[in-house]
């Protein structure tokens, strides 16, 4: 039996993720806040869209 291998996906800056889904400077700003990210920060897409769409669901208020 053959192994899998693994496809690992490629690390790709914040800012370059925001730029390509289209994510204001202030929203990019509070994705990196909940997440405890800081400028440069590099991740995988899955994961900036994964933190890209609990941002989004989050309440206004902060869960408060």
């Amino acid at each position: 039996m053959a192994a899998e291998a693994k496809v690992k996906e490629e690390m790709q800056d914040i800012g370059k993720l925001a730029h390509k889904y289209h994510v204001r400077m202030e929203v990019l700003g509070g994705i990196m806040a909940d997440n405890g990210w800081k400028p440069g920060r590099q991740v995988t897409e899955k994961t900036f869209r994964k933190a890209l769409l609990e941002f989004q669901k989050a309440p206004i208020s902060g869960g408060i």
